[in-house]
């Protein structure tokens, strides 16, 4: 897939549109859009996820925010460092 498919789907947004493997990245929700902009949304995206996830974990006390984003930034880490083999 190269960066510059057009081929489907095209969102016109002010006459310019998505390439395919945009699209396939926000969707996906991995940041490998070959754009920074989207990559860090969809970065921002999952470590907001992740946070919710380890605040909703079972627990007799509430874990504080600050673990649950160091524990999102730990798993977007590996996941990152897996992706780069």
């Amino acid at each position: 897939m190269k960066n510059n498919d057009r081929d489907f789907p095209v969102f016109n947004y002010v006459g310019s549109g998505m390439t395919l493997r945009q699209y396939a990245a926000i969707h996906l929700r991995v940041p490998r859009s070959g754009n920074a902009e989207i990559d860090a949304m969809i970065r921002e995206s999952r470590r907001m996820e992740f946070a919710g996830l380890a605040l909703a974990r079972p627990s007799v006390i509430l874990p504080e925010a600050e673990w649950c984003l160091e524990m999102a930034d730990a798993m977007i880490a590996e996941l990152e460092k897996e992706a780069g083999k």
